[in-house]
């Protein structure tokens, strides 16, 4: 049996961090294997739909002892966690017009169009994940270019999806803030968490104009009403299966989960 495999050298890249998905099927001449008769000339693959994803960090899949590892990571976040909007920076993509030539391929930092990355867009999102809370101080210090925040600390997330130096998330209160070095935990090849350390960026920052198309909706931390019009729904418990009068009210789904 020969395999023949092509791949286009100027648009998948190998430099830096890459985050390529790749959907692998086999291709052949389907023959009839009790008479060694070719059935027809015309070549068949598999169905993408049967593939599964993968990528260069998957180096062995995830059996069913580590998913439930996952699962009961991500219960702690849904607990305990802060919903975020995550933007993650594109690595290919159409040129923007503001790098002059070829050669330094250097963009300008401030342009609209590609956000200081080179690549129209700039940022792909915004995704909607779940991350370790805050446990850090912050503090305003005195530079030469003026006064600025300083808030860094370290947080984790799950397996996916995939982060990268130079991404960014924005906070339910609008603030936006840099992800940095990433570290990905893993058990035999399989990737299992995502640990990274976060920074405050100032509202100058071109980054702070990179638009948020879809509103933000956390629902585990979302109030429910109160109010005559609340009082007035037939929806008068947090739980109908549960009686009134034993149960327990809470403002939140996350007081929900932890008492029901």
């Amino acid at each position: 049996m020969t395999c023949s495999y092509r791949y286009t050298k100027t648009l998948v890249r190998t430099d830096l961090v890459q985050r390529v998905f790749y959907l692998v099927t086999t291709v052949g001449i389907p023959v009839n294997h009790s008479t060694s008769v070719v059935q027809s000339q015309v070549p068949m693959e598999t169905p993408l739909e049967h593939a599964t994803g993968t990528n260069s960090y998957e180096l062995e899949k995830i059996d069913w002892i580590w998913k439930e590892a996952a699962r009961r990571n991500r219960w702690m976040l849904e607990q305990a966690g802060e919903r975020v909007k995550l933007f993650l920076r594109k690595q290919v993509g159409i040129t923007c017009p503001c790098i002059p030539d070829d050669v330094h391929k250097q963009p300008v930092n401030n342009d609209p169009l590609c956000y200081g990355t080179g690549i129209i867009g700039g940022y792909e999102g915004p995704y909607d994940i779940i991350i370790a809370p805050d446990d850090s101080e912050k503090r305003i210090s005195q530079k030469e270019t003026g006064r600025t925040v300083e808030h860094t600390y370290e947080s984790w997330t799950g397996p996916t999806p995939l982060l990268a130096h130079r991404d960014f998330f924005v906070k339910i209160n609008g603030e936006r803030y840099s992800i940095g070095a990433v570290r990905m935990p893993t058990s035999r090849g399989m990737v299992l968490q995502q640990h990274f350390t976060v920074g405050h960026f100032d509202e100058k920052d071109i980054r702070h104009k990179v638009p948020v198309d879809n509103p933000v909706k956390y629902m585990a931390v979302e109030f429910r009403p109160s109010g005559p019009e609340q009082e007035a729904s037939t929806e008068i418990t947090n739980k109908p299966d549960i009686p009134a009068e034993r149960q327990l009210r809470g403002e939140t789904d996350a007081w929900g989960n932890t008492e029901y």
